[in-house]
C-alpha cells in the first residue's frame, strides 16, 4: 500500500493534546476554555471531544457548569487509545510509492518507513494520558 510517511490528522493531534490537558486539570473543562487554550475552533474541539466521549476515553457533564474531564481509570488509557479514536488504526505501510515497478529489496528508503510507524505505535501505545506517567 502507497502511504505518506506518518500522516497523523489534525483531529488526532488535537485529541491528544486535549486529553493531556484534561489530565493535568482538577475538575472539568469547557469546550470554550479548551479551544482557548489549545487554540483551536470550538466547534472542531466539539466534534472530537464527542467522539472521545462516545468512545468512553473522556467523560463529560452537561448544563452550565459542565464540560470535559477524565476519571482516574480514563487517565490509564494511552495516546494509542486517544488516537485510534480518531483516526483508527495505523494503516500497515511499507512504500511512499508503490508502483509495479517497486523493487523493495532495494528500496531508497530500506525499512524507514515500517520502523517510523512501529516506534510511533510503541510510543503512543506505552504513554498513558495520565502526565505522572510520562516517557524520559
Amino acid at each position: 500500500m502507497a502511504c505518506r510517511m506518518l500522516n497523523i490528522s489534525t483531529g488526532a493531534a488535537i485529541a491528544m493534546h486535549a486529553a493531556r490537558l484534561l489530565a493535568q486539570e482538577e475538575g472539568s473543562i469547557g469546550a470554550q476554555e479548551m479551544s482557548k487554550r489549545l487554540g483551536v475552533s470550538k466547534n472542531h474541539l466539539s466534534k472530537i471531544m464527542s467522539r472521545l466521549v462516545a468512545t468512553g476515553i473522556v467523560s463529560s457533564e452537561k448544563g452550565p457548569s459542565g464540560g470535559f474531564f477524565l476519571s482516574d481509570e480514563q487517565k490509564e488509557n494511552t495516546f494509542m487509545d486517544v488516537f485510534k479514536a480518531i483516526d483508527g488504526s495505523l494503516p500497515l505501510c511499507d512504500c511512499m510509492f508503490e508502483t509495479p515497478n517497486c523493487d523493495k529489496k532495494n528500496c531508497i528508503f530500506g525499512d524507514l518507513i515500517r520502523r517510523t510507524y512501529s516506534d510511533f505505535e510503541r510510543t503512543l501505545s506505552q504513554t498513558k494520558i495520565s502526565p505522572q506517567n510520562k516517557q524520559k
